[in-house]
């Protein structure tokens, strides 16, 4: 909860003047322990849940796009979340697709539409 990409403003201290006063915002370090930490790539995913929790299947497909798949998707990663963190979540994964697309213009899911674009061809502003 603490670690999803947010720097809070920082308190100043009792009488003094603090970076929140000289509108500096002050960043806290947050320990995080990476010696569990699995990495992997997916691009495929499903959603299942509950009232109570968001299930998140992560896994590779290896023939993206061919429908049906001729091979089974292998399933690598399971998250389960509430519903709570599952929105902070959305909120934090816009935030970055957002500045992404702010850099490099937007992102198209269409397969399709994205074929038709040329590469080094210019894609008009707003689209």
């Amino acid at each position: 909860m603490a670690d999803e990409g947010r720097i809070p403003e920082a308190q100043p201290p009792a009488g003094g003047q603090g970076p929140a006063q000289q509108g500096q915002p002050q960043q806290i370090q947050v320990p995080v322990d990476l010696s569990s930490l699995a990495s992997g790539y997916v691009n495929w995913f499903r959603f299942t849940g509950s009232a109570e929790e968001l299930i998140v299947d992560l896994g590779l497909a290896p023939q993206l796009g061919q429908m049906p798949p001729t091979e089974p998707i292998k399933l690598t990663h399971r998250m389960v979340m509430s519903y709570y963190t599952a929105k902070r979540l959305l909120q934090n994964l816009h935030r970055a697709v957002s500045i992404y697309e702010g850099h490099y213009g937007p992102v198209e899911v269409d397969p399709n539409r994205r074929l038709r674009q040329q590469p080094g061809m210019q894609r008009p502003a707003g689209t």
